[in-house]
């Protein structure tokens, strides 16, 4: 524990990571094991935490816990994990191998949407052949207007991965996101350099064994000078919105919004309405794809179709 801790009452620092028994927190450029002082207190990675110092144990605790500006969140009918709170932006790594989960796509869109939060996508693994085969996939994002970055970690062109995304990410706290494959955590590995290294020292300080991809974590990086923020997050599969209501998850595309105007209906849900506007302009081209995507919420993730 710093000196700075031991000296003082109380302070505010932010949570790095959450493990369910420790919760760690850095203050001062250190991190620190802080559990929650009441059970009710449910901390998340990127939370702002009061701390208080016990002057007989001398051991670190958290006290209260700031309110959050935004927090993205999944769930399913019987749960809900908030992945990370008080974020700039959230960052989805998709590839050509394994092929990309759209519905995962569609889903990120929609709860970042509902947190506020601008979307960028990772189209990683360009060293590929088989990338040529996301050519659709990147006329979709262009269509919707959705920034994305393609990059490689692997060979000569994996030199140009940290200077093409941390410009992006640089004053920012910036959620990762990603299928399992996709190559998330070798680019965390690129824009974090020590990011081995802190796992490492931090498995050997608090005891608490080593950060998987099991758990979130929040590292600190410099870019020509300036700092950036990278949440590392678990790979997954699933996404779910249980926690957006159905009838707003057509908000967060951005090529279909303008056509609800033309819809006959106020309460139109856009799947099988009479003169609903958005199944009207479905001929007109760019919006088929991505209504596809709309229309699959309801029925799971599947892989992109070729």
């Amino acid at each position: 524990m710093s000196k700075a801790l031991a000296t003082s009452a109380s302070a505010q620092a932010v949570v790095v990571a959450d493990y369910g028994k420790t919760t760690l927190v850095r203050y001062l450029g250190e991190v620190c094991p802080a559990p929650p002082r009441r059970k009710n207190l449910r901390p998340v990675v990127g939370d702002c935490a009061n701390l208080e110092l016990d002057p007989t144990s001398n051991a670190l605790w958290i006290a209260s816990l700031e309110p959050r500006r935004n927090a993205l969140y999944r769930a399913d009918a019987t749960k809900q994990k908030c992945f990370a709170a008080n974020l700039d932006a959230v960052f989805l790594v998709l590839a050509a191998e394994p092929a990309p989960l759209l519905d995962l796509l569609a889903r990120t869109l929609v709860a970042a949407h509902a947190a506020q939060l601008p979307l960028h996508v990772i189209l990683n693994k360009s060293d590929l052949p088989s990338f040529s085969k996301l050519d659709e996939l990147r006329q979709m994002l262009d269509a919707a207007q959705i920034p994305h970055a393609s990059v490689s970690t692997r060979g000569e062109t994996a030199t140009h991965c940290v200077p093409t995304l941390a410009p992006l990410m640089l004053g920012k706290r910036s959620l990762v996101l990603g299928q399992s494959g996709v190559g998330k955590s070798t680019i965390i590995n690129l824009l974090v350099p020590d990011a081995k290294a802190q796992t490492r020292e931090l498995s050997d300080a608090t005891l608490t064994g080593r950060h998987t991809t099991t758990s979130s974590y929040l590292y600190q990086a410099d870019f020509g000078g300036s700092r950036y923020e990278v949440i590392d997050s678990p790979g997954f599969q699933n996404f779910g919105l249980t926690h957006v209501p159905p009838h707003q998850w057509v908000e967060a595309f951005a090529t279909l919004t303008p056509e609800i105007q033309h819809c006959r209906f106020y309460n139109c849900t856009h799947l099988h309405e009479p003169s609903c506007g958005i199944i009207q302009s479905l001929p007109h081209g760019k919006n088929a794809a991505w209504y596809r995507l709309l229309k699959g919420l309801h029925d799971g993730p599947r892989a992109f179709d070729t």
